[in-house]
């Protein structure tokens, strides 16, 4: 398959699926543990180790 058509593949199969035609997809599902709680002071060490600030961990959070 050429590299345009499995991009068109994939195209038309997102199309089906939006319009409720699932059966060209396949679903993974994976388990993801509760994170751990940390209180402030934590957090604060956490990102002085890092050397990052709050500002700076939010930026890279987003991107």
């Amino acid at each position: 398959m050429t590299e345009k058509s499995r991009i068109m593949q994939s195209i038309e199969d997102m199309q089906a699926y939006d319009n409720g035609d699932d059966s060209r997809m396949t679903f993974h599902s994976v388990s993801v543990s509760e994170p751990p709680a940390y209180n402030a002071e934590e957090i604060k060490q956490i990102r002085k180790n890092l050397h990052v600030t709050q500002l700076s961990a939010t930026k890279n959070k987003n991107h």
